[in-house]
């Protein structure tokens, strides 16, 4: 007896698939409202239909390939997109490297620029201190000259052979000359002596340096007389 139609149908029907490594089965149940033409359904012949059922499994034998080129592609884009990401954050840290750094470079330069300034106003205070130094330096010269020709004119003026101890002399002498010069005049004139007080000491006559004497000279061919004062 021969198979019939549907017979041969079973035996070239092909096999049910098998699950995936994912645990999912290759037939998905749809509704019938996502497929198209569900509503007007294709009416194949019972001759056709192992050929029909070839096609599509052949379909579904080829949509294999691509599912999993389709989860490699997704692989890949994943790992592009977590690399771009990485990439992205990377630029991100270096952005704000970058920023650090240029902040860093700025302080350095404007603390170089007043650190010059400051060296330059240093040089030139330096530079000052060094004129004023040597001003100093020549007025303590000038002063030290001084005071040598101050302790030598000093010297000259308190020494035993001195100025000062000279001007005495000279004074004594000329005392001594005044002194004899009256004496000379007294033998030459008749004299009198006359002792007059300081109108300050009059109530008192313990003083008696501050004492004049005075001596009144009577010239003989003439009415008029002199008075001489001498120093007590």
């Amino acid at each position: 007896m021969e198979p019939g139609p549907s017979s041969s149908a079973c035996a070239d029907h092909p096999p049910p698939p098998e699950e995936d490594e994912e645990g999912g089965r290759g037939w998905v149940l749809v509704p019938a409202s996502e497929v198209a033409g569900a509503d007007t359904p294709k009416v194949i012949d019972w001759e056709d239909l192992q050929q029909e059922l070839a096609r599509v499994w052949s379909l579904s034998a080829a949509l294999a390939p691509a599912r999993e080129r389709k989860a490699q592609l997704a692989a890949r884009l994943q790992s592009a997109l977590e690399a771009r990401k990485a990439s992205i954050q990377q630029d991100n840290e270096l952005a704000e490297i970058r920023e650090r750094v240029q902040a860093r470079a700025d302080f350095m330069w404007n603390l170089k620029m007043h650190t010059k300034k400051m060296t330059e106003d240093v040089d030139d205070r330096r530079k000052e201190l060094c004129i004023m130094v040597r001003t100093l330096s020549t007025t303590n010269n000038t002063l030290c000259a001084a005071r040598s020709k101050l302790k030598e004119a000093d010297k000259l003026l308190s020494g035993e052979n001195g100025l000062h101890a000279h001007l005495k002399n000279v004074e004594r002498m000329l005392r001594t000359r005044q002194q004899y010069m009256i004496v000379q005049v007294a033998h030459l004139y008749p004299v009198r002596p006359l002792i007059v007080q300081s109108p300050a000491n009059k109530p008192s006559f313990l003083n008696s340096s501050i004492l004049k004497t005075s001596i009144l000279l009577f010239p003989v061919t003439n009415s008029k007389y002199c008075q001489v004062d001498i120093p007590a």
